[in-house]
C-alpha cells in the first residue's frame, strides 16, 4: 500500500517502531479452543444467546482444520454455528458445510471420523481469553 501512494508513508515509520511477528493460526492449534471460548463470548453478547461451548467432536475438528481464512475465518465459523444452533453447544451439524468440503480438499482425512481426545465439551466462561493469547506474544 505504501509504495502504491495509498498509505502515509510518514505514518508508515511512525507505525512501524514495534514489529508484530504473529504465526498464521494453522500454526497455533492451541490458541483455538481459547479464541472459540472469545468468540462464543462476543456473539453471545452480540446476539443476546447463552450458548455454554462446543462439543469435543467439534473441537477436534476445528484444531484439524488448515484455516485458510486464518483468525477471521474461525470467527465466522463460530458466528454462523450460531444460526442452526438451538442448545447450549455447538456441535459438528453446526459448522458450515463448506468448511468439510475446505477440509476434504486440503487433508485426506475424513471430517466424520474425527475422535475427540476429550472427555467433556469445552466450558464457556465469562471472561475473554484473549489476553492469555495476546501475552504469548509480547
Amino acid at each position: 500500500m505504501r509504495s502504491q501512494g495509498k498509505f502515509r508513508e510518514d505514518l508508515f515509520y511512525r507505525l512501524n517502531v514495534v514489529k508484530i511477528s504473529l504465526p498464521p493460526l494453522k500454526e497455533r492449534k492451541e490458541d483455538i479452543p481459547l479464541l472459540v471460548d472469545h468468540f462464543i463470548h462476543k456473539f453471545n453478547l452480540i446476539k443476546r444467546r447463552s450458548i455454554e461451548g462446543i462439543t469435543p467432536e467439534a473441537l477436534s475438528f476445528l484444531k484439524d482444520y488448515p484455516f485458510p481464512g486464518n483468525i477471521r475465518e474461525l470467527e465466522n465459523i463460530i458466528e454462523y454455528a450460531f444460526i442452526p444452533c438451538k442448545g447450549p453447544v455447538i456441535d459438528m451439524e453446526h459448522l458450515p458445510g463448506d468448511v468439510f468440503e475446505s477440509f476434504n480438499d486440503t487433508t485426506d482425512a475424513d471430517p466424520d471420523a474425527v475422535s475427540s481426545v476429550y472427555d467433556e465439551r469445552l466450558p464457556f466462561t465469562s471472561s475473554s481469553p484473549i489476553p492469555k493469547v495476546e501475552s504469548r506474544f509480547s
